[in-house]
């Protein structure tokens, strides 16, 4: 018999979706970027929201701090997989990466070559590596909504992830990758070390309910590409 076990049934979504931007954050222009980017997280966290009311679901924690200054938007736990997804909301143009250094258009366009992901990775690996879990693996992924009009991809490589662009393919990832309930080691040894402890501690009894609908919040970014 397998010595993996699926989490009791029920729905497993923990934090608020675009939590960390409310306001204009350090790293933020201003506030109307912070906002910009906090419909991008918004939008990736209801689709995850859905996928995770479904029963059995998969397990959604969002906006979780990695360490003081580094957070990351959504992590999903599906069977023994562990997902580390960023929400990115980007201006139209084509995005294209060659010898390590991503541009958009002929302008520089440094956001996708910075280490973020890598050590998102590197970070929640230690912490699995440490626990009883088994067999687990980690990835990263990189949801981009337009702002407006289309983002095209050719040749792009963000570093440490995969990517997907526009609200017909994100939801069409995240439903592929979403395909069981979480192992229960993983998801308690994630839990543990980025949820507050008590929150940990009584997981099997936390439950809660999805946000707004997704189409209602997908909506801001208009027409699909």
């Amino acid at each position: 018999m397998s010595r993996h076990h699926r989490v009791a049934s029920g729905t497993r979504i923990f934090g608020t979706p675009g939590g960390g931007l409310e306001g204009a954050p350090d790293w933020a222009a201003n506030a109307e970027v912070a906002e910009q980017g906090r419909r991008g997280e918004l939008a990736t966290g209801a689709i995850l929201d859905e996928i995770a009311s479904r029963k059995p679901g998969p397990t959604v924690i969002h906006d979780v701090m990695l360490h003081a200054r580094a957070n990351i938007d959504h992590i999903l736990i599906s069977g023994t997989h562990v997902w580390l997804i960023d929400a990115k909301v980007y201006a139209p143009g084509n995005l294209w990466t060659l010898g390590g250094q991503t541009r958009r258009g002929r302008s520089q366009f440094p956001y996708p070559d910075k280490e973020t992901m890598e050590r998102a990775i590197a970070s929640v690996e230690k912490t699995l590596r440490s626990s009883p879990a088994e067999n687990w693996l980690v990835l990263a992924l990189l949801t981009i909504w337009p702002s407006r009009g289309t983002v095209r991809a050719l040749h792009f490589r963000p570093r440490g992830c995969d990517y997907v662009i526009a609200r017909r393919a994100i939801t069409r990832k995240l439903g592929r990758i979403a395909h069981a309930p979480a192992e229960e080691t993983v998801e308690q040894a994630v839990l543990r070390r980025f949820l507050d402890q008590q929150v940990a501690e009584n997981a099997h009894r936390q439950a809660a309910a999805p946000a707004n609908s997704t189409s209602s919040i997908t909506s801001m970014f208009g027409g699909d590409q």
